[in-house]
């Protein structure tokens, strides 16, 4: 870090050091301003990135449910359909064979 030199009107060194020493503060508490502003703001842009992730990933995730329901209720109609002709192809078949004349 750099440090000024400014001379004062008294030569006796307290207003010197002193001078010298609020300087040397004030620059640093900037320095440490500027810094803290820094973090501040990258952590907003963090903040912002996991809260857009994690709306995006709840879109996402309801969005699969969404199918599932949408395949469960396909599956649960495949199902009764297949169930429906199984039993009238196995009634059709029986009643033919039953009734059929030599």
């Amino acid at each position: 870090m750099k440090r000024w030199n400014v001379t004062t009107g008294d030569r006796s060194g307290k207003k010197y050091e002193n001078m010298k020493i609020s300087t040397l503060e004030s620059a640093e508490n900037e320095s440490v301003r500027n810094l803290l502003r820094q973090i501040r703001d990258r952590m907003q842009v963090c903040i912002e990135r996991i809260d857009e992730q994690r709306y995006k990933d709840e879109k996402d995730e309801e969005m699969k449910n969404d199918w599932m329901l949408a395949a469960a209720v396909l599956d649960r109609i495949c199902a009764f359909a297949f169930a429906i002709i199984l039993v009238a192809g196995t009634v059709v078949f029986i009643t033919l064979i039953t009734t059929h004349q030599d």
